[in-house]
């Protein structure tokens, strides 16, 4: 299992758009990603479970994965949220 914490900085939150490319970006490995936020949780390949989950700027929010590439993940994820959110 792998897992890190990220705070949101883009002022308008996880959009439509970054929802988007964050379940596209996540849907290309074999490994399970959960995204939280306090006690809600999402699959982060689904966009509308991403969208459900409402976040903002400033929220913090934990990605945990688990499978066989999740080290790869770990570090294709976390690029993407310092580029994009």
């Amino acid at each position: 299992m792998e897992a890190f914490n990220f705070k949101v900085r883009v002022p308008v939150g996880i959009h439509v758009r970054n929802a988007l490319l964050l379940s596209q970006k996540t849907v290309h490995y074999q490994s399970n990603i959960a995204l939280h936020k306090g006690n809600r949780v999402a699959n982060a390949k689904k966009l509308m479970d991403i969208m459900i989950l409402r976040v903002r700027c400033g929220d913090e929010i934990l990605f945990i994965m688990e499978g066989p590439d999740e080290k790869e993940m770990l570090n294709g994820v976390r690029e993407f949220c310092e580029k994009n959110l």
